[in-house]
């Protein structure tokens, strides 16, 4: 996962990310593409008192 960060919104936790499929060459072991997949901004289910969370983002989706 890749600019992950959290956030919170109306009281609640968000976890933030984009999540990449890389086509890599299985004879040179080179990366042939990348392709973003999704962004994530999944609620949190945890204890979030211990982790730095952005006090205002937005997304865009």
């Amino acid at each position: 996962m890749r600019n992950e960060f959290f956030s919170k919104k109306e009281g609640s936790v968000y976890r933030n990310g984009e999540i990449y499929h890389q086509v890599i060459d299985c004879r040179t072991g080179k990366q042939l593409r990348e392709e973003l997949l999704r962004k994530n901004h999944a609620k949190v289910a945890y204890d979030t008192s211990e982790i730095n969370i952005v006090s205002q983002v937005y997304i865009s989706n």
